[in-house]
């Protein structure tokens, strides 16, 4: 599909209302999964298997995790996310939120 029908069929799929940041996200997204699908054809991969045992072996190094609902920076300077007790789920901060609960109100 050539680029202005796959910007078209996506600006068909978005709502009326959205944003131009929705629209330049949704474009990201499709970028990265084709930029996937040529690193996977062209045998740019890794296998599951490696992958594994590389986190296993840098978290296994790694020193242990605050789990008292501490903030943690993210990678490369995003906002801090916030880790509700032992909960694997992280959510982005509100600045009129819960921080020690993990409930934000709506911005």
């Amino acid at each position: 599909m050539e680029t202005k029908d796959t910007v078209r069929a996506l600006l068909d799929r978005l709502p009326d209302d959205c944003t131009i940041e929705d629209v330049l996200y949704h474009l990201y997204v499709l970028q990265e999964v084709e930029q996937g699908r040529a690193d996977v054809a062209g045998g740019r991969t890794v296998p599951h298997a490696q992958v594994a045992d590389e986190l296993r072996r840098k978290w296994s190094s790694a020193p242990p995790s605050n789990l008292g609902g501490a903030c943690s920076p993210s990678a490369q300077g995003r906002p801090y996310l916030h880790c509700s007790g032992l909960s694997s789920e992280c959510e982005p901060p509100s600045r009129t939120g819960d921080r020690t609960s993990g409930q934000l109100d709506d911005v």
